[in-house]
């Protein structure tokens, strides 16, 4: 196993950081940013991790509208940043090299404090709930596919050895959860500048100037109702009760 994706599967916290290239960022060019990745998908040894749905908007420095909120996802398998936004359906992505470095960075910060492939009893992780711990799962699906999100409400019922986990309201596109669409997404990026770098015969010589848009995006939620009995209720529409589905491990991780 990679070992990033082995310290994430424990419960390290992820997070990016990025440098800029000057010659590309003209506004701040010495300025290096930092997002931490919340929202994790993770097949094998390939993971895209998503900032919160977070993110303002503004238009060259005007006003920011605060109802129009996107999010940045970043991938350990292609080189390309995408910024989405599950409110206006929309997904922006852009080629990597826009930075002259983007690394990924983990905080041995969590613990897991059950696990649903070796603990029966849930004390541990209610002892962690009554002390005030923040809360995160790693949830396998029925795709093989570890889905780690923050907790929003943690909760159990006394004395009935139940956790019940409710996760922050947030999307990712549906196409986070298939690596070969993501890599697709690269491949056409760069295929596309090498053809306009030769209709504009040079005049457009890097990659990272394309910003493709992706309109009617398909989202998935990731608001879930998560329970210790192995099944779990995902919030598709609106908050209302949908059919349990089964999942095959749960992480529950605190706060250290």
């Amino acid at each position: 196993m990679d070992p990033l994706v082995s310290q994430l599967l424990n419960g390290a916290s992820l997070s990016v950081i990025l440098t800029p290239d000057p010659s590309i960022q003209k506004y701040f060019p010495d300025m290096v940013e930092t997002f931490n990745l919340r929202h994790v998908v993770i097949s094998g040894d390939q993971f895209i991790g998503k900032t919160d749905h977070a993110h303002a908007v503004h238009h060259e420095f005007k006003p920011y509208d605060l109802n129009f909120r996107t999010s940045y996802a970043y991938s350990n398998y292609a080189k390309i940043v995408i910024n989405s936004s599950y409110s206006e359906k929309t997904c922006r992505y852009y080629h990597a090299s826009r930075y002259l470095d983007i690394k990924f960075v983990t905080l041995d910060d969590y613990e897991i404090v059950w696990d649903s492939e070796k603990d029966k009893k849930t004390q541990t992780a209610e002892h962690a709930i009554l002390a005030g711990r923040k809360i995160k799962i790693g949830m396998l699906d029925q795709d093989d596919i570890w889905n780690i999100h923050p907790v929003h409400m943690p909760s159990f019922y006394k004395d009935k050895n139940f956790l019940e986990l409710f996760t922050v309201q947030d999307a990712m596109p549906l196409f986070f959860r298939e690596t070969e669409s993501v890599i697709n997404l690269e491949t056409t990026l760069v295929e596309k500048f090498k053809e306009l770098e030769t209709q504009s015969k040079g005049q457009i010589d890097r990659v990272s100037v394309l910003t493709p848009q992706i309109d009617d995006a398909e989202f998935f939620s990731t608001y879930y109702t998560i329970r210790s009995d192995g099944t779990f209720l995902r919030g598709r529409i609106a908050i209302k009760q949908e059919e349990p589905e089964s999942y095959k491990a749960l992480r529950v991780y605190a706060s250290k």
